[in-house]
């Protein structure tokens, strides 16, 4: 196609959706966006509802929301990774809570980060 040409079709980019996660290390590695069930942690109760959902990764909406998380249970991590999550990848919000299950690959989510702040 001849460029200028209206008839053309441009694709667009994925738009993003701003969330943040809970890292042990910074810069963040391959293991802070491992989901439970890639971390060999079993789930409370083995039905395929809650079984795909330990696959995908926990993030949050704000900042705010995952600094309660890590003053709660410090073991989680003491960064947060701000990460621009593309609209096209597989991701569930859990309205009133903020937190948002997202599945994809953790060398594909380290190319997401944005940013790393300490808690």
């Amino acid at each position: 196609m001849v460029s200028g040409d209206p008839r053309a079709v441009v694709s667009a980019a994925p738009s993003y959706r701003l969330a943040y996660r809970v890292c042990r290390s910074n810069p963040p590695v391959l293991f802070d966006f491992f989901s439970h069930f890639r971390r060999g942690i079993k789930v409370r109760v083995a039905i395929p509802r809650a079984i795909d959902l330990s696959k995908g990764v926990s993030l949050w909406e704000t900042e705010a929301q995952a600094r309660d998380l890590a003053l709660r249970f410090p073991h989680t991590g003491y960064y947060i990774a701000a990460v621009a999550v593309p609209s096209n990848v597989r991701q569930e919000r859990n309205p009133g809570s903020g937190h948002l299950s997202v599945w994809a690959e953790p060398e594909e989510m380290l190319e997401w980060v944005r940013g790393v702040v300490r808690v």
